[in-house]
């Protein structure tokens, strides 16, 4: 799909199908989300499966607080969602996660 040919009206816009993925029309609201660049992303895969991922200060120890943990929710194998923590990555198995 081309930019403005899109079913959905914006405004009296057509919109893209981009916008139409980053536009939430419940809330009326973007979705947006950004990593800065002096993050570094850590992941912890077990058999495949995604667990937990990481973003930390470039130079932040993996000991040390300051990181952001998300950890990840599955149904029957399914990603279905995550919770999220801040703490340190080392212990992230022990983080209180809301």
């Amino acid at each position: 799909m081309t930019l403005g040919t899109s079913d959905k009206l914006w405004g009296q816009l057509k919109i893209s199908a981009a916008e139409a993925k980053e536009h939430e029309d419940l809330l009326s609201a973007k979705r947006v989300t950004s990593v800065p660049g002096q993050m570094r992303p850590r992941l912890d895969i077990s058999s495949g499966v995604l667990n937990y991922v990481g973003f930390g200060t470039k130079g932040l120890a993996e000991g040390t607080t300051g990181w952001i943990v998300y950890k990840m929710n599955y149904t029957s194998g399914i990603l279905t969602g995550y919770d999220i923590a801040y703490g340190n990555w080392t212990d992230r198995a022990s983080h209180s996660y809301e």
